[in-house]
């Protein structure tokens, strides 16, 4: 039995797609299922607009923007050079430092890898809380306008899995050496900027805006909120073997050795990143 046969002109709760003339009864705009039979199931003319049409609306702009957010500080943490798979470890040194520092004191260290961490999870929890909110609002806005009948579980139901796949992509993706790489990369242009500027002994300001420069340059290169730089030649002296270290952490960063793999690095990891640059972390931490 279908709504064109009753002659029912009702349209779905969920959606408000008219369901006259179908063939099954489910909505295929949004999946919720109707009995043509019980026009408690339909919603026979009530306008549901508003907060209340909002509401039941399946995720949108808004939710995909915080997931988008969420991503990106994601790989920033990430992107930092460190042994990988190491979240639980550095979550846990936070709520440490948390019980001497308190939230505030540590929240506002984002210079260290693992506040950079934290912020992440707050992100996707922020993801997480609108997510659950909005599933609730929409229950609930159900059971208002149309007592007895509950929001349909699957409505829409690729729509609202779309947090939950990227965020599982995003900790696949963050597990391996990609957001490390991603990071070098985007801020490349700075980092060799860096390398120009710093080899050998580091420039001395001449004037104030030369010196608020050097000052905004010693906090970020591209994406890092850098510890500093140091410009190193090789104890040889030898023409071509300069090295320049780009510090992202206390224990971890860049370096440039064109001449291949850079020595004095005995405890550290290095990786190859490209044109005579190296990511380097020390190999014991969070170990």
């Amino acid at each position: 039995m279908t709504s064109e046969s009753t002659g029912a002109a009702g349209l779905c709760w969920e959606c408000g797609y008219s369901l006259r003339g179908l063939s099954t009864p489910r909505c295929p705009e949004c999946g919720r299922a109707f009995d043509p039979s019980d026009p408690a199931t339909m919603n026979l003319g009530r306008h549901v607009g508003g907060l209340a049409g909002r509401l039941l609306r399946p995720p949108g702009w808004a939710m995909y923007t915080l997931t988008a957010i969420a991503v990106l500080v994601s790989v920033w943490a990430a992107a930092f050079p460190a042994p990988s798979g190491q979240i639980g470890p550095m979550l846990i040194g936070v709520w440490k430092q948390s019980g001497r520092r308190g939230w505030v004191g540590v929240l506002g260290a984002y210079g260290a890898v693992e506040v950079r961490y934290a912020y992440a999870v707050l992100a996707w929890g922020v993801v997480a809380a609108v997510w659950i909110a909005r599933r609730l609002a929409r229950g609930i806005v159900v059971r208002r306008i149309a007592p007895g009948q509950r929001a349909a579980p699957f409505a829409y139901w690729r729509r609202w899995l779309i947090p939950h796949v990227v965020l599982a992509a995003t900790v696949l993706f963050c597990l391996t050496s990609g957001p490390v790489h991603v990071g070098f990369w985007v801020s490349k242009p700075s980092i060799e900027a860096a390398r120009r500027n710093w080899t050998g002994n580091p420039p001395q300001p001449r004037t104030s805006s030369q010196a608020s420069a050097l000052r905004r340059q010693l906090k970020w290169v591209g994406i890092f909120p850098v510890d500093g730089y140091q410009g190193l030649w090789a104890s040889d002296g030898s023409p071509g073997m300069n090295m320049v270290i780009v510090n992202a952490s206390d224990w971890s960063g860049f370096v440039y050795s064109p001449n291949g793999p850079p020595t004095g690095f005995r405890g550290y990891e290095l990786r190859y990143m490209g044109g005579g640059w190296y990511s380097f972390h020390r190999a014991d931490v969070y170990r």
